[in-house]
């Protein structure tokens, strides 16, 4: 029977759901982070986040700049706030950013790279890229790859 402190089990992915129980993404990031720290051996800590911010604030298609820039400044302080408690505190950690995420069907087709530029993707796709890529391999430890059609 596997233990709790099983990093096999360990795998953790920070949903829209659980976002919304505490104040901010960096409110969760910071229990997640004071968490993992407790553990015997460190899991691979795995969090969606957003382009448009840190590295790839400048890597945005022109139409979507002002709208990151007037209705997601405020947002994005939280998305900056929950990657540096993450990036800072674990040695084992992908933080996923997404373009303009979508409720749209899977498509199994997207571009995934450091600085990929694109307008959307959707939640299943972002999915299906945490399972076959960030889950099964350390391609992505340590680094925030961005997930676009």
């Amino acid at each position: 029977m596997p233990r709790i402190d099983d990093p096999k089990l360990w795998y953790v992915y920070l949903p829209l759901a659980l976002q919304s129980i505490l104040t901010s993404s960096g409110d969760v990031a910071n229990t997640v982070v004071n968490a993992v720290k407790s553990l015997k051996s460190q899991p691979i800590v795995i969090a969606t986040s957003s382009t448009g911010i840190l590295s790839t604030a400048n890597k945005l298609p022109l139409l979507l700049k002002p709208f990151y820039k007037i209705l997601l400044a405020e947002p994005h302080v939280d998305k900056i706030n929950m990657e540096n408690a993450i990036a800072d505190n674990l040695s084992k950690w992908v933080l996923v950013r997404g373009a303009l995420y979508t409720n749209g069907k899977k498509k199994g087709k997207y571009r995934t790279g450091e600085m990929e530029v694109g307008y959307t993707i959707s939640r299943r796709d972002v999915a299906d890229f945490i399972v076959r890529e960030c889950l099964n391999g350390e391609k992505w430890i340590g680094k925030r790859p961005v997930v676009v059609y």
